[in-house]
């Protein structure tokens, strides 16, 4: 066995040692202590360790190599969250498939079997990030302080800061702190939003309408656009009754459908979907999948075994009805959403439609109308 000095974590061989110690290469001033027996050397970098390891105690890692690679030649990675029964055949993909989770919002544990968890940035951090990183030389006593008076006046995410005044900080900081805080957020956001400012007034350059009129309805116009694209996703029925037996009764009884009932549920969800829309986009998966969480939350939601929900509360059930639509519509070209490029001619904005993408070669070939001053003469002189 190879003992860790950090966390004293038992590792059965050399590799699973080198890959548990990997975990603690950021822990600051440490030393990385060989855990072979017999061996006294300590190193200051991990990657020394590493080098160590491989090159004097051969032996060791052959061993190793060969029974895990024995291992894994017949091995697959089941993921370890409760609701998810994906499986996946090298380690790269399973590491792939549990980030997803992350982002979603969930807290996953380490798959090597040690007790370290991983999550997203939680709102807290991303507002004491938001701090340190224009004042670092403020206390954590200060820090803790401020941030616990932001919190008691309405401030949860770091969205929030924008709406911080001066006379909110003068309690925590000094003036010139409190402003400097405040000039450094306000860069930020409009940072943030340059880039859609620039964009927005090209597309307003390029459409030839009166000013006033033309930028008072776009905005109106996108937004009727987007409220008709979702209509249907609204009012939307699920066939609770053709569903299958066991589903009606996990519902009844309050308890969650098994994963493969799950799995009917989003066929037959999605099958009745494509009615409306070959192509719903996440928008509308996402209205469809409130509605039924917000239904049967007992049944759907995402919540830990205390009852604590996790995140929005129905990211895995979004993510399953998403990878469906995707997979029935694989092969499908015509069903891709593409947007037409903007001329000065226009007088609309041009919505999403759908039209055959050219995967390979050109999907508009030899056409019977020349472009304006080209003609059989001039295609032959280019072509020579």
């Amino acid at each position: 066995m190879f003992i860790c000095h950090f966390c004293n974590n038992e590792s059965s061989t050399i590799l699973s040692f080198v890959q548990h110690v990997k975990l603690h290469r950021n822990v600051p001033k440490s030393g990385f202590r060989c855990a072979v027996p017999d061996c006294p050397h300590i190193f200051t970098k991990f990657s020394s360790l590493k080098s160590h390891i491989y090159r004097n105690h051969r032996e060791h890692h052959q061993s190793a190599a060969k029974e895990h690679q024995a291992q894994m030649c017949d091995k697959t990675f089941k993921c370890h969250v409760d609701f998810c029964e994906v499986q996946c055949g090298t380690l790269t993909q399973l590491l792939s498939h549990l980030k997803s989770h992350i982002q979603s919002g969930l807290e996953i544990r380490c798959p090597f079997g040690c007790n370290r968890t991983f999550k997203g940035m939680s709102n807290l951090e991303e507002i004491k990030l938001a701090i340190s990183s224009s004042l670092p030389g403020l206390s954590d006593e200060t820090l803790q302080k401020f941030i616990h008076g932001l919190s008691v006046i309405g401030v949860e995410t770091k969205d929030d800061l924008q709406y911080v005044k001066e006379e909110d900080l003068m309690e925590f900081l000094r003036p010139i702190q409190c402003r400097k805080l405040l000039n450094a957020w306000k860069n930020e956001e409009q940072s943030s939003c340059s880039t859609p400012q620039r964009s927005s007034r090209q597309v307003l350059s390029d459409i030839s309408s009166p000013g006033s009129e033309s930028s008072s309805s776009t905005p109106s116009r996108s937004t009727a656009c987007f409220s008709a694209s979702c209509a249907w996703a609204e009012t939307f029925k699920v066939p609770w009754e053709v569903m299958p037996s066991e589903i009606k009764l996990a519902i009844a009884n309050k308890k969650r459908p098994s994963p493969a009932d799950r799995r009917k549920l989003v066929r037959m969800l999605v099958d009745n979907m494509q009615k409306h829309e070959v192509n719903p986009s996440k928008a509308q998966c996402q209205i469809v999948v409130q509605n039924i969480v917000k239904q049967y939350p007992d049944s759907f939601a995402d919540v830990l075994s205390d009852g604590t929900k996790i995140g929005s509360g129905y990211a895995s059930l979004l993510l399953q009805v998403k990878t469906r639509v995707e997979h029935v519509n694989r092969n499908n070209t015509l069903a891709r959403r593409r947007k037409e490029r903007l001329r000065s001619s226009c007088r609309t904005i041009s919505q999403s439609s759908r039209r055959l993408a050219d995967q390979y070669g050109c999907v508009s070939w030899q056409p019977e109308e020349f472009p304006s001053g080209e003609n059989d003469d001039t295609l032959e002189e280019k072509r020579k």
